[in-house]
């Protein structure tokens, strides 16, 4: 038998024409036909009512994000963009969750109303696979990535996003608040004049040396900071148990920067170095005051030399964990289908195109039909009517067929510029292909009048 492969659907080109007479009238008489066009038309009326009711979520999710956060149409369809962008590629549960990232994305970190498209998607994508592979929260994952930033612990999102992937993989989060606690002390970190990295390294060595969580570590930094400063003669008798002079070390904390975080440095190596237990204890509450207490022998395992070092590899550690979240093959089948839906998508904007596309389809049906019905008629005649009655017949197939191969041939005009919609880069091998098919649909009804 001879045809053509289409995907992987063979088409007859030269059918055989065994029992013709049998299987025609049965899928007439018994409804075949009509029930394998109902199922059609079922699936794509199904598939093109999802693509519509995508697109109405999708432009009234993006009107959402663009009123919340005060801007203009001409936003809302750039938002509408990138969450286009970001859905398709299997990012989020939902359109709406991927509106709400960039929502969060855009209000909590500075300068990402004003990035490209290309910048806010790759950030709320970040800001997505933190929240999957971490269970954390999408808005509160913003907030604090934009805390670091805000108060120069981080000089861009990809940074904090960076520092928080690793503080989470190197167990920061113990009890549940390594976001909280870079939310409520980054303003303290920058006094002590420490970047993101080192504050979360701290963090960590603080956990690894017995402290209960984050928090108990970066309020003992919160205190140093207040009372490094204050002059008191608690802070005074510190210094000098540490055999530092407590001017020179307030001027060194008050002018921030690498001055403040040398002489952090300074006061936790001295701490380190005493031999005297009570000394030690009383110099570690005189400038951090119960929290040195509360943190115990955790206090003397913070070096802010090492801190970095503790949390590995913190450089392009939210892209390796992405890469890693998402190479597996429910995630690539997922995107496949939102690619899929996407194409949907894009035609339904493009409605004179697909109407005209669906218009085709659709009324190339009853084109069958019409002509299946006389030919089971002329296969009845052969068996016994009047010859009258099958020439009137076979004009009647002769008619339908040449209406039916007009409309396949233009159906498959229609059906090109559809895919070219949906499927630029294939494009000219479906078209090549539909023009293929449309010969040999003309070619099969030509054989029907014969």
């Amino acid at each position: 038998m001879e045809g053509t492969l289409l995907g992987n659907a063979l088409i007859r080109i030269r059918p055989d024409t065994t029992g013709f007479d049998r299987e025609t009238e049965n899928a007439v008489t018994g409804g075949g036909m009509r029930k394998a066009g109902a199922a059609a038309g079922a699936l794509l009326g199904a598939a093109l009512a999802a693509s519509a009711f995508e697109a109405i979520q999708r432009e009234a999710g993006s009107d959402k994000v663009a009123a919340a956060l005060g801007m203009g149409e001409a936003d809302a369809k750039r938002v509408a963009s990138v969450s286009a962008d970001v859905y398709k590629g299997a990012w989020g549960e939902s359109t709406e969750q991927v509106n709400t990232a960039i929502q969060s994305v855009m209000q909590q970190i500075g300068g990402m109303a004003q990035a490209s498209d290309e910048q806010l998607s790759a950030v709320t994508k970040s800001a997505l696979d933190l929240s999957a592979a971490f269970g954390v929260d999408v808005a509160q994952a913003s907030t604090a990535a934009g805390d670091l930033i805000r108060n120069g612990l981080a000089k861009d999102a990809t940074e904090a996003f960076d520092i928080i992937t690793a503080g989470f993989q190197g167990g920061v989060d113990k009890r549940g608040d390594f976001l909280d606690t870079i939310t409520e002390y980054s303003s303290q970190f920058a006094k002590l004049g420490i970047d993101g990295t080192t504050a979360t390294g701290l963090l960590s060595q603080g956990l690894a040396g017995g402290a209960r969580d984050a928090d108990k570590v970066a309020d003992a930094l919160k205190e140093l900071s207040i009372r490094a400063i204050d002059g008191s003669q608690g802070t005074k008798d510190a210094y000098a148990t540490l055999g530092l002079n407590a001017d020179e070390m307030a001027a060194k904390f008050a002018a921030g920067g690498d001055s403040a975080s040398g002489a952090l440095d300074t006061v936790l190596e001295r701490l380190r170095g005493m031999q005297d237990p009570v000394a030690q204890s009383a110099a570690a509450v005189g400038l951090f005051g119960a929290q040195a207490e509360d943190l115990g022998g955790a206090l003397f395992a913070l070096d802010p030399s090492t801190a970095v070092n503790a949390l590995g590899e913190v450089e392009g550690a939210a892209a390796k964990m992405g890469d890693t979240l998402n190479d597996n093959a429910a995630t690539k089948i997922e995107a496949f289908k939102r690619g899929l839906m996407d194409m949907g998508l894009q035609v339904v904007e493009r409605t004179g195109t697909f109407g005209a596309a669906a218009a085709a389809i659709a009324g190339m049906a009853p084109g069958f039909m019409s002509v299946i019905g006389p030919m089971a008629q002329v296969s009845m005649a052969v068996n016994g009517l009047s010859l009258a009655w099958l020439k009137n017949t076979a004009a009647t197939v002769a008619n339908r067929a040449a209406w039916l191969a007009s409309q396949a041939l233009y159906g498959a005009q229609v059906l090109v510029s559809f895919v070219a919609v949906i499927a630029t880069s294939t494009a000219a091998w479906i078209a090549n292909t539909a023009a293929v098919v449309a010969n040999k649909v003309a070619m099969v009804a030509g054989q029907a009048v014969m």
